[in-house]
């Protein structure tokens, strides 16, 4: 590394900024139940690129190259999803349907859920309750929306790709530089009309 880049990096390193953000992440290290272990791409990733079930994935996310598992909690809820998946197959053999297992709804049960987000399986698709917000017509009606309602919406990726879209397109003229110009642009379509 160069001697000017090293410099930046010491200068970056010792900010305010980087130590209060170093320290909120360090506390939310300490919250985390386990680590996962299998890098940075989702388990939903995990399981395309490597063609894994999600409990597969799951596994090879919380354990070691030895295969033991690097964390009790990890193991527990491990054994209680591989029960769970077993039970709905069973289930469903004995009512002789083919149908799939509910991957989502055994991780949700087994290990919860958050707002917009299952644990073991990631990212919530937009929900069906989104629809709700609107008539028949598309329409809104902004007096019916609840708080909860309004956060959901931002939580959906495509509801903000929409906002920014809107907002690009709906600019309000810049006030600060406006100084009359737009009488001189009427006056001079007045007189291109003439000629």
């Amino acid at each position: 590394m160069k001697a000017e880049n090293w410099k930046k990096s010491i200068d970056f390193f010792l900010s305010d900024a980087h130590i209060k953000r170093s320290a909120v992440n360090k506390t939310v290290r300490q919250k985390q139940k386990y680590t996962n272990r299998g890098g940075t791409s989702t388990y939903s990733s995990a399981c395309y690129k490597q063609n894994k079930t999600r409990l597969e994935a799951f596994h090879d996310a919380h354990t070691l190259k030895d295969g033991t598992f690097d964390n009790e909690l990890a193991e527990q809820q491990y054994h209680e999803l591989a029960r769970e998946f077993e039970l709905q197959t069973q289930r469903s053999n004995e009512e002789g349907s083919s149908s799939q297992t509910d991957d989502v709804a055994i991780f949700e049960k087994v290990l919860g859920d958050r707002l917009g987000h299952t644990r073991g399986i990631g990212r919530k698709p937009p929900s069906s309750a989104s629809s709700s917000f609107f008539d028949e017509e598309g329409q809104t009606n902004p007096s019916s929306l609840t708080q909860a309602q309004i956060a959901a919406l931002f939580q959906e990726p495509n509801f903000r790709d929409e906002l920014l879209k809107f907002m690009a397109s709906n600019k309000a003229p810049n006030i600060a530089q406006d100084d009359g110009d737009e009488d001189d642009m009427d006056e001079g379509d007045g007189n291109d009309d003439m000629q």
